[in-house]
């Protein structure tokens, strides 16, 4: 279960009513995973939604055989965190 005070201090949620929060956040898990992990790859199937809490996040997208880098965001910096992934290297 994730913290609902958490998902209310996030953009993507606000204004939404707290009954509603606590049933995400019930359904919800947190993960703490390490630098350089792969949360989904280009081209998977979409199976969840990630917010980003804490860390940084980086959003890779493969063009031939080159990786680029679309968006990288720091959550220290900005008051908003949007959801993140790396594609599969």
């Amino acid at each position: 279960m994730a913290d609902p005070r958490q998902l209310a201090a996030l953009s993507f949620f606000h204004g939404m009513p707290e009954r509603t929060l606590n049933r995400i956040a019930q359904s919800a898990t947190e993960l703490s995973v390490p630098a350089g992990h792969v949360l989904v790859g280009q081209n998977d199937r979409a199976t969840a939604v990630f917010f980003l809490l804490s860390g940084s996040v980086q959003i890779l997208i493969r063009v031939g055989s080159d990786d680029l880098l679309v968006v990288g965001h720091d959550s220290r910096l900005y008051g908003c965190r949007p959801a993140g992934f790396r594609n599969q290297s």
